[in-house]
C-alpha cells in the first residue's frame, strides 16, 4: 500500500475549494426554489390559484340546519325558580318572552329550551338538581324526577334528527347532577353533548 505525502498547504487548499463547491451546489439548489416560489406567486397574482380557490369555496356550502324548520314557542313558568327561569334564559339563548313565560324552540313537535341555528344545536337546560341527590351523588330516595327527565331525553333524542347535521347538547349548572346525568344520557345516546355549565 502506498500513502502519498499531500503536503499542508495544498490540503488546506483542498479543502477551500471542496467548501467552495459545497457553497456553489447549495446556492444552485436555493436558486432552484426561490424560482420555483417565484413562479408559484406570479401564478397567484395571475389568478389562477385564486380563481381555483374562488370556484372551490362557491360550491362549497353548509348543509341546510334541519332543525331551522321549528318555531318557538311560549312556556309558562308558573312555579318554577328565579334560578330555573335564569338558567334557561341565558344557556337556551332565545327571544323574551312576555312575564311569566319563557320562549323554546318546538322542532318536530318536541320542545327544546333552545336553538342556535349557527351550529345546528338544540339546547336543554338544568339547574338546580343537586338539591335531589345525597352526600354520595345517589338520587334522593323521595325524588321521583328522574324516569321523566330520562323520558325528556329519549323525546328529544328522537326528535333531533337527522344527527349530524342537527346536534343536541344538554347543560347542567350544576356538578354533582351533571355526574350523574351525563354517564346515564352519554349510555343510551352517545351522540348527544352532555356539558356542565355553571
Amino acid at each position: 500500500m502506498v500513502v502519498a505525502f499531500i503536503p499542508p498547504i495544498l490540503e488546506a487548499a483542498a479543502a477551500r475549494v471542496a467548501t467552495a463547491l459545497a457553497g456553489v451546489l447549495v446556492g444552485v439548489q436555493a436558486d432552484k426554489i426561490i424560482k420555483a416560489r417565484q413562479e408559484s406567486a406570479e401564478a397567484a397574482k395571475s389568478g389562477v390559484l385564486a380563481q381555483s380557490d374562488a370556484a372551490s369555496s362557491s360550491k362549497e356550502k353548509c348543509p341546510p340546519c334541519p332543525a331551522e324548520k321549528g318555531f318557538p314557542t311560549p312556556r309558562n313558568t308558573a312555579g318554577w325558580s328565579e334560578t330555573t327561569i335564569e338558567y334557561q334564559q341565558r344557556i337556551g339563548g332565545m327571544p323574551a318572552a312576555s312575564p311569566g313565560y319563557l320562549t323554546e324552540w318546538t322542532f318536530n313537535d318536541v320542545a327544546f329550551d333552545g336553538f342556535d341555528p349557527g351550529q345546528c344545536l338544540l339546547k336543554e337546560a338544568k339547574a338546580a338538581y343537586d338539591n335531589f341527590f345525597d352526600e354520595y351523588g345517589v338520587p334522593q330516595v323521595w325524588w321521583k324526577g328522574e324516569p321523566p327527565l330520562m323520558g325528556e331525553v329519549a323525546r328529544q333524542a328522537g326528535a333531533a334528527v337527522p344527527r349530524p347535521p342537527v346536534k343536541l347538547k344538554w347543560f347542567f349548572m350544576e356538578q354533582v347532577s351533571y355526574l350523574y346525568f351525563s354517564r346515564k344520557i352519554r349510555s343510551l345516546f352517545p351522540d348527544i353533548i352532555v356539558v356542565h355549565q355553571p
